[in-house]
């Protein structure tokens, strides 16, 4: 309830045009002031349930940011090398030669237990090197307030960096937070925002694979940089013919991209589920295009693991189910603590089994920050309490409002202000009178609680009479009262025909016989329309993965019972894009959530309800040949490379990100730009 637009507060509107950045700290006073209040004092409030008053205390549980706010309102930046705000300045990033950004390579095997085999790889990772070291712990809040206490804030010196800034430590502050008493006893302070790091994982992933061009993370330059990093020859560029690329085998070929182009055109989901992805398919240039953010959640947690498993090699494809079933885990409305603990140990094996595949520009901080997702998932909870989703859904909402450009605070304030007034006055408006709140679903059959549907056959009226007494009903009359029922139900009244013309074929319709065969075999051919897979022949389990495949063409020839509508569980069925015709008949199964039993499903983010299996991780530390001989090479238009410099192409950049939001790679290299601005200063 706490995160549905009805019940948020818009507790302040910061003017534009620019953004604060670290000042904004200016603009939080009043809030800090309020929350002491809250604390300290308390606000008398009153309570409907038992008529009385009381004294109201409250406290901030913790920040949803994106990267780039969680830098502005923690106080650590976190952009370049030290830009992760958990490590801090306990990390091994580097720079990249050629391709001139953050890299977080081979960060993740020091978090592995010291016996673990991965540490002593000398050929998968960076080359020639034995990993040593032990990750540090996490500060506490204690640890961090000693660390800040000898700067000062934003608010006393808003343009002066502290001594050491860029070279020991990354704070820019000491953020107006840590004037709250409670601050320092928290586990959790500022969450890593698990939908951007999902979108922004997703598209490095999916880029990567499908070889989009200016957005996929192998490159030119990212090769260069791998003959420099890791001992991977037959992924290097030939130095006599800088115009060729060996093809990877985590790269699809051309009629690959197009067989997974049209996978994606012709999906069908349940209603709520995603958006319609057939749009967002360019069989032109063979890419995806203006996906949202929920679109990429679905993807990436779904359909990543069906879309690749007959495209790529074994290992590549483990690697890539790993990270979609870890999303799965950490989603998932129910969370298992022993099963949260088993991911937090073996988060750094999935980034390693990652490493293993892809090049070093792969790994920015969107692909590291993963790494700290299983212990804020154990010590926060859901991940429905700690997200972005409703929020940006939120934010969304309030630019609608916005009728005046030339003053759009105040036309966001006076819009906010009149829907809170009417969402407050519709809960005394008389029954009649329709109003927003009251307002039905997009899918809603337009019936009422006192308006129950009910067959003819049950809607004889009756009472109870003398005392209650119970008793079990035997085969043959359960059997009695099932045909009864079938033979009278409007419902069953297509097939109850259906039936009667197979009859029609054998026996006269005036055949004494025909009510006999009714009461004998109606039921059981009624329960034999339903197709019941083989669940020997006719369905697979991955032993790993548990990804459950299913074949329709194997089905039971025989009568199966029914089972309980409580003990059904909604699924959807696709196929699998495959240049091969092994999988043919085989169709992957995906769950989903029925609609009503998520209220206002349009606005929230789906989430899986039980509680999920976590992925068996695959420790192989067998060093594969990544080059695809059976491949093209691919060319590099060495003439655009050379317009822009010896060693710096145009290919290695990011294109700018269809959404401002999810770009971190622009905000890096402003940083770093403004930071060198400060220090030439």
């Amino acid at each position: 309830m706490c995160m549905k637009s009805e019940y948020m507060f818009l507790t302040m509107v910061i003017p534009g045009p620019s953004n604060p950045k670290r000042l904004i700290d200016v603009y939080l006073q009043p809030l800090i002031d309020e929350l002491l209040q809250l604390w300290h004092v308390g606000v008398r409030t009153h309570d409907h349930a038992t008529n009385q008053a009381f004294m109201m205390r409250a406290a901030l549980m913790w920040t949803v940011n994106d990267l780039p706010a969680y830098g502005i309102t923690s106080g650590w930046s976190t952009a370049g090398i030290m830009g992760c705000p958990i490590c801090m300045d306990d990390t091994s990033a580097f720079h990249l030669q050629h391709g001139r950004k953050t890299c977080y390579f081979d960060c993740h095997r020091r978090f592995l237990p010291q016996d673990h085999p991965y540490r002593r790889n000398k050929k998968a990772f960076i080359k020639n090197r034995q990993e040593r070291n032990i990750a540090s712990p996490r500060l506490t809040g204690e640890e961090i307030r000693v660390r800040v206490e000898e700067y000062s804030s934003a608010i006393k010196q808003p343009l002066i960096h502290p001594p050491g800034y860029g070279t020991d430590h990354k704070w820019t502050k000491k953020n107006i937070f840590w004037d709250l008493p409670y601050w320092t006893t928290h586990l959790i302070r500022h969450n890593l925002d698990v939908m951007h790091i999902e979108k922004n994982v997703f598209d490095n992933i999916f880029n990567t694979v499908m070889d989009i061009k200016g957005k996929s993370k192998d490159n030119l330059n990212a090769r260069k940089d791998l003959a420099i990093i890791c001992n991977r020859p037959e992924l290097q560029v030939d130095e006599r013919r800088l115009n060729v690329m060996p093809k990877a085998v985590y790269t699809l070929t051309k009629d690959q991209k197009r067989n997974v182009c049209e996978w994606v055109k012709c999906l069908r989901f349940p209603d709520g589920y995603a958006s319609n992805l057939s749009r967002c398919v360019d069989m032109t240039e063979l890419r995806l295009h203006g996906m949202k953010r929920h679109d990429c959640h679905i993807f990436m947690q779904k359909l990543i693991p069906i879309a690749f498993r007959e495209m790529v090699p074994e290992h590549v494809w483990s690697a890539l189910t790993e990270v979609s079933l870890m999303f799965q885990v950490l989603c998932s409305t129910t969370l298992d603590i022993r099963k949260v603990q088993e991911l937090e140990d073996s988060v750094a094996v999935i980034m390693c089994n990652l490493e293993k595949v892809f090049p070093p520009t792969f790994f920015d901080s969107m692909e590291h920050l993963i790494l700290h997702l299983p212990y804020e998932a154990r010590v926060g909870g859901p991940v429905q309490y700690r997200w972005m989703y409703p929020f940006e859904r939120f934010l969304r909402e309030l630019k609608k409002k916005v009728k005046n450009k030339a003053h759009v605070e105040t036309s966001i304030d006076e819009a906010y202000i009149v829907e809170e007034i009417g969402w407050f006055t519709s809960h005394y408006f008389e029954p009649h009178v329709t109003c927003k709140r009251r307002r039905p679903s997009r899918n809603d059959d337009l019936t009422r609680e006192h308006e129950r549907i009910s067959r003819d056959i049950f809607n004889h009226p009756d009472r109870p009479s003398g005392a209650l007494k119970k008793r079990y009903a035997t085969g043959q009359e359960r059997h009695m009262m099932e045909t009864y029922v079938l033979c009278n139900s409007e419902v069953a009244a297509p097939y109850y025909e259906s039936f009667l013309n197979e009859l029609y074929k054998t026996y006269s319709p005036d055949d004494p016989l025909i009510d006999q065969l009714v009461t004998i075999d109606f039921v059981g051919w009624f329960k034999s329309r339903c197709r019941w897979v083989d669940p020997t022949r006719g369905m697979k389990v991955h032993r790993h993965y548990h990804l459950i495949d299913v074949n329709f063409k194997r089905v039971y020839q025989k009568d199966e019972p029914f089972i309980l509508a409580q003990q059904a569980v909604q699924v959807y069925y696709t196929e699998y894009p495959s240049m091969k015709r092994d999988k043919i008949d085989w169709m992957a199964i995906c769950k989903t959530k029925a609609r009503r039993v998520e209220s206002h499903w349009t606005n929230v983010a789906y989430q899986i309800d039980e509680e999920v299996p976590v992925p068996e991780v695959n420790t192989n530390n067998q060093t594969y040949d990544l080059h695809d001989p059976d491949g093209l090479q691919l060319i590099v238009d060495l003439i655009l490379a050379m317009q822009h410099g010896v060693g710096t192409s145009r290919l290695d950049e990011d294109d700018e990100d269809e959404d401002d939001e999810d770009s971190f790679d622009d905000y890096e290299t402003n940083e770093e730009s403004e930071e060198q601005d400060n220090n030439s200063d």
